[in-house]
């Protein structure tokens, strides 16, 4: 009974307070570190919460913004539109042999050969 207290005072506290960059990191799968860049670059907003009376503060990231966070659009800068590596030519067999008469020292791989 008294765990049920206490898991659902934590949950209060979370949802009052939010999450520090560590709980943030791992409820996201990610490291501190990289939770600390997205504040820094402003992806991933945070509010500055003071320790007691000293000086010192700490990030509290709400759970609607980790929400947010996650849904995000994660395009990545090396896809294109359709998923597919932007640094890989997609050809056909005709487009791939005109290439290779054209271009007689071109070096090119040719991945997923079907003989």
């Amino acid at each position: 009974m008294n765990s049920n207290r206490y898991e659902s005072y934590l949950l209060k506290e979370k949802i009052m307070n939010g999450y520090t960059i560590n709980e943030a990191a791992a409820k996201l799968n990610l490291t501190a570190f990289y939770v600390r860049k997205c504040i820094r670059e402003q992806k991933l907003a945070s509010e500055l919460e003071q320790i007691g009376d000293t000086k010192v503060h700490r990030h509290r990231i709400s759970e609607a913004e980790l929400e947010r966070f996650e849904t995000r659009d994660k395009k990545s800068v090396g896809k294109r539109d359709d998923g597919r590596n932007k640094y890989t030519i997609y050809l056909n067999d005709a487009e791939f042999e005109a290439l290779i008469e054209k271009n007689d020292d071109l070096l090119i791989a040719r991945s997923n050969i079907k003989k």
